[in-house]
């Protein structure tokens, strides 16, 4: 993973560095993937609504080939689970309910990941359904 938006990699790379979990190299292949986005996006010359992509909106994002690519690349990356025991998938014959947890589970505002605007998620997650 190349960027986390929260504190899991600042609390902990050094350590998993030193621990030789994670190499130096590695980190500095996630930076420079990191900073070259944000240089493609303009981020780092003057006001990045300026650039190439600062007009963009909701209606651009939202678009139907957008919606497309999204679905593609999440089929993609979908983690396969372990499935030892035959539960999956689960069979709507013999499963009644299904009970989602934790403290995201009722929470719609965070269901992309905390990392979306409330345009986004008004704008797309509703209209594709």
């Amino acid at each position: 993973m190349d960027i986390n938006c929260g504190t899991y990699m600042l609390r902990h790379t050094q350590s998993a560095i030193e621990q030789g979990k994670v190499s130096e190299e590695l980190v500095d292949r996630a930076l420079l993937n990191l900073f070259a986005v944000q240089l493609r996006l303009g981020l780092f010359d003057g006001d990045p609504r300026r650039g190439q992509y600062g007009k963009l909106g909701s209606n651009d994002i939202c678009s139907s080939d957008h919606r497309k690519l999204a679905l593609e690349a999440t089929r993609q990356g979908i983690v396969l689970l372990k499935n030892d025991h035959k539960l999956l998938p689960l069979n709507k014959n013999h499963v009644s309910s299904l009970a989602i947890v934790g403290p995201m589970a009722n929470n719609i505002s965070n269901m992309g990941g905390t990392y979306t605007g409330s345009d986004y998620l008004s704008s797309c997650y509703f209209q594709a359904g």
